[in-house]
């Protein structure tokens, strides 16, 4: 995803270089989601400074490894043009599954850390990735969960359910 969007900022670049002198720097990330698959049908996450582990890591990893596989199955002819007539890439965040999982996502924040930090097979892999996705677009509610998992390791009160 990160390559993804470095290389359509370079072709941005690359056009604008011709018609206009000043280029827009790229930004990256400063953190993403690390997935490792552990062979056994679990995997080891890493994201916010939080380990990540168990099945539904890997149900998660499986799931953006196939989204990312349908960018290469689909027609990109038929994709909508973005309004400054750039390829409109949109059209993968905003699919029925990722609405579907925004309501998914709890607001109590205690909720939300007790959930990602379990290692059991009952955790809902799809509510687990709204809330890293929540957590990654406001800093206030990352703020609030992180809070929450740090008390938890440190009273060791995160178990699983």
């Amino acid at each position: 995803e990160a390559l993804q969007r470095q290389e359509q900022q370079r072709q941005a670049n690359e056009y604008d270089a011709v018609l206009a002198p000043d280029l827009i720097p790229y930004q990256p990330q400063d953190d993403f989601l690390k997935l490792l698959v552990c062979g056994d049908g679990t995997a080891l996450g890493f994201r916010f400074d939080l380990a990540l582990y168990g099945k539904w890591v890997m149900e998660m990893k499986d799931d953006i490894d196939q989204g990312f596989m349908d960018l290469f199955r689909v027609n990109l002819d038929e994709a909508p043009p973005s309004q400054d007539g750039t390829y409109n890439t949109t059209q993968y965040d905003d699919t029925p599954q990722a609405r579907q999982r925004a309501k998914l996502v709890p607001h109590d924040t205690k909720e939300a850390a007790g959930i990602i930090q379990r290692q059991d097979d009952g955790v809902n892999y799809q509510q687990a990735w709204a809330i890293l996705r929540r957590m990654a677009n406001d800093q206030d509610y990352r703020d609030q969960v992180l809070r929450h998992t740090a008390t938890n390791t440190a009273t060791n009160t995160a178990t699983p359910r």
